[in-house]
């Protein structure tokens, strides 16, 4: 879950709950990085050195029409390989849900 401020820009601060309602929730105090409407949104957040990630959303338009959605994230930092590996699974199937739900969302908005 994303509590994001009402203006979004880049430099925006925001919160981000992962694994909510689990045993591994956390809160992320997260920056916003870069944004192009419509077609790009990046925050970033963690402790740099330690566990940090980047989140990016992009949307690409192809020649039929359609749009492609990418959902992706990295990790770095000392403790980053270890605890993504715990999380592995996990992580997975939280960016399958949401996709889904986009998905969702998106058919019942055409």
């Amino acid at each position: 879950m994303l509590e994001v401020p009402k203006s979004l820009h880049v430099d925006s601060k925001a919160k981000l709950r992962a694994a909510s309602a689990t045993e591994s929730e956390r809160i992320f105090d997260i920056e916003i990085t870069i944004l192009e409407r419509p077609h790009l949104l990046e925050w970033q957040g963690g402790e740099p050195g330690v566990f940090f990630g980047k989140h990016q959303f992009e949307l690409h338009s192809t020649v039929s029409e359609m749009t492609i959605f990418k959902n992706s994230e990295t990790f770095s930092g000392s403790i980053a390989s270890e605890i993504f590996e715990m999380s592995r699974t996990f992580l997975q199937d939280e960016f399958a849900r949401f996709n889904t739900a986009l998905k969702r969302q998106v058919e019942l908005n055409r």
